[in-house]
């Protein structure tokens, strides 16, 4: 961690000490991040692919422990013949279905699968210590055959729990989905970039936490994923005038472009379940010019500050640029 300069003087401020530690909590805890790859490493682009590994070890100091689909798919075919763990999963099922701000548009197996697939990535990670994960091909044959469900919803419910989940194991959206999950105390939402206009952006994906302000369950429909229509995913309601912050991170894993802004809108377009429509608080047209990744991470609350300040602090060659 770098030394002091000016920006780490508060005079009479507990509000400014507070903001800094945040940052400093987030910053501690995601160096030394160990992520369970389920199927290996894999990335968009091959920039991302030769990159991520790179400077999420040498950056970040991420140790990855790679379990194979193979692996995976015993270790889960053992789970579905165990009479306990079917009972135990099948009570969770029996919970979440009861919740009055849940609705279920896909048939209720693919809810029980995705409990089921999570029990065992829950054993993965208490075995290795891992504290994130991710399925490398979550759109392919393979995976979603091996679940019986697109890992959609299991991810949803990973970073309900605590988890950092994302979609892929690409650590171009992975490492600040990390520092912005610890800082804020709360799940991100990774998702798909859309055109900047007329001072919204759009982001929308099937893998949607509920739990986005760290304890409330916002209300959810649980229908098929989008590009299969198969499966489970969870299109999570969001809350209208919610403050989030916003972070869009290149393919090279050199720059992270964010903004603060507002939820005007959960939609449903013809696309990924989950959607939100954000007002830009900043200089849309600039970011409309300049924006160069695809993916986004975004959180509820205003933690603009504490990402520009982790970063410094960490003493990186890691651009970050604040519309």
């Amino acid at each position: 961690m770098r030394g002091f300069d000016t920006d780490d003087v508060i005079v009479d401020s507990y509000d400014e000490m507070l903001w800094r530690l945040r940052a400093l909590y987030g910053l501690k805890n995601a160096r030394g991040t160990k992520m369970l790859t389920i199927g290996g490493l894999a990335a968009y682009s091959s920039e991302a692919q030769e990159n991520g590994p790179r400077v999420a070890k040498e950056l970040w100091g991420y140790e990855f422990v790679d379990v194979t689909n193979e692996e995976f798919a015993r270790r889960l075919a053992a789970a579905r013949t165990d009479p306990a763990i079917v009972r135990q999963v099948e009570g969770r099922t029996e919970e979440l279905l009861k919740q009055p701000a849940i609705n279920l548009q896909t048939e209720r197996k693919y809810v029980f699968n995705s409990y089921m697939a999570l029990h065992v990535c829950r054993q993965f990670l208490n075995e290795t210590g891992a504290t994130n994960f991710g399925f490398s091909q979550c759109m392919g044959h393979e995976q979603i055959s091996m679940l019986d469900t697109p890992p959609c919803f299991v991810l949803s419910l990973a970073n309900d729990e605590g988890h950092t989940a994302y979609c892929h194991t690409d650590l171009s959206h992975t490492m600040p989905g990390v520092l912005l999950r610890w800082t804020a105390s709360r799940p991100t939402f990774v998702c798909n970039s859309h055109y900047p206009n007329d001072g919204l952006f759009l982001v929308a994906h099937c893998q949607a936490p509920r739990r986005m302000n760290g304890l409330d369950y916002e209300p959810a429909t649980i229908m098929t994923h989008y590009e299969s229509d198969y499966g489970a995913a969870c299109k999570t309601h969001y809350t209208k005038g919610q403050t989030v912050t916003v972070i869009i991170p290149n393919l090279r894993c050199t720059k992270w472009q964010g903004f603060r802004g507002t939820i005007v809108d959960s939609p449903s377009y013809p696309a990924c379940r989950s959607q939100m429509e954000i007002s830009v608080d900043g200089d849309w047209r600039r970011l409309q010019r300049e924006m160069e990744g695809f993916h986004t991470q975004i959180v509820y609350g205003d933690y603009t500050r504490e990402v520009g300040y982790a970063l410094k602090k960490l003493g990186c060659q890691m651009h970050w640029d604040r519309f």
